[in-house]
């Protein structure tokens, strides 16, 4: 072989330099289409998330034209408890079966399943949990040998691990996991020596499927509330109360029905889901004192929470820059994190006449 064949030969092959080389080139392009490819699947997830919603809202108006009404946000109590927080927190902050001898606080969830195509879901849940004219004391009174609780029914043990997709935002991990911790019975509250509502909880620890979707309840509780600037932001959903379009006089395009949750979250952790059986409501404000935007007790929580605070009243959702909400008219639209908080009370009131504020950004 000759001196030039074999030069030829030599130089056909790929140095060590030059391998390295396009190997960089390549790094270095994969790490400017990485952010592109992760934002279009956020943007799919985003697109997957407000359908779901639209398929909500969709329900609520479809059971709102067939039953003449909105269902209640939860079979809680008839009345708002008012308390002081003192008797709160000696009462061992509500997490006590109480609450659940008297009332069912089940969901609205369990009565937009038959428009929901769920219809067999719907059939294998008892009738009590969706019978609005009776609590669960009144059950019991005339049941004898019906269950303690609701928690206690072999069938609502059963029905309420049902993990449903249509319920689940995709960019979070809640699809198919069940939490043993689970806080539920959202209840309207009133706090006389602070002079501030609040919402009433109870925990429990039986597995249950969760939801990323939750009815809004206004800006205030939706109870008993002495101060009219503040009881004027009533939502569309509250304990026992099946609301009405025609009751909307703030217009169904300009108020909020259903919006985002992701349960209570802390520094990144999530320590509770919001179960979809059981009472899933949140406010907009979560546990903000009055047009505040941050949290005292937990520093970084917003107005709209996210994955580093969330709180279990307040909408919260793990999409960069806010969350998805629908509005009564079945209309599904992003409201970001840096909201005008009066504008989110505004959305979240069926009838507080500050429409022109309700603007989302």
């Amino acid at each position: 072989m000759s001196i030039e064949k074999a030069f030829a030969i030599r130089r056909s092959a790929m140095s060590v330099v030059e391998l390295m080389c396009v190997i960089s080139i390549i790094a270095i392009l994969l790490s400017m289409l990485l952010p592109g490819v992760q934002s279009m699947r956020e943007a799919a997830r985003r697109t997957s998330c407000s359908n779901n919603l639209k398929n909500l809202g969709l329900a609520a108006i479809n059971h709102e034209a067939a039953q003449r009404s909105l269902p209640p946000g939860t079979l809680g109590s008839r009345n708002t408890f008012v308390m002081n927080s003192r008797d709160l927190s000696a009462s061992g902050d509500s997490n006590s079966n109480f609450y659940l001898h008297q009332n069912q606080n089940t969901s609205w969830v369990l009565f937009l399943l038959p428009y929901l195509e769920q219809d067999s879901l719907a059939m294998q849940i008892p009738f009590v949990c969706t019978d609005i004219n009776k609590t669960y004391k009144d059950y019991l009174s005339q049941t004898p040998r019906a269950p303690r609780t609701l928690l206690d029914d072999p069938e609502v043990q059963v029905t309420m691990k049902r993990s449903l997709s249509i319920l689940h935002c995709p960019s979070d991990n809640l699809t198919g996991e069940l939490l043993a911790k689970n806080e539920g019975g959202s209840q309207p509250l009133f706090l006389r020596d602070l002079d501030t509502d609040g919402f009433l909880f109870f925990e429990y620890s039986f597995p249950s499927a969760g939801t990323n979707y939750a009815a809004c309840s206004g800006a205030s509780s939706g109870g008993y509330q002495p101060n009219v600037d503040i009881r004027k932001f009533e939502g569309a959903f509250g304990s026992r109360i099946p609301f009405k379009f025609a009751k909307m006089t703030d217009g169904i395009s300009n108020t909020i029905a259903i919006g985002e949750t992701l349960g209570g979250i802390a520094a990144g952790e999530r320590k509770s889901i919001n179960p979809w059986f059981f009472a899933t409501m949140c406010r907009g404000r979560s546990d903000l004192g009055w047009l505040s935007e941050h949290s005292v007790r937990s520093p970084g929580l917003e107005l709209i929470g996210d994955q580093w605070f969330a709180h279990q009243a307040g909408f919260a959702s793990k999409h960069p820059g806010g969350a998805n909400f629908c509005f009564a008219d079945g209309s599904v639209r992003m409201i970001g994190r840096t909201v005008e908080v009066r504008s989110l009370y505004s959305l979240c009131g069926v009838s507080d006449g500050e429409q022109f504020l309700a603007q989302p950004e």
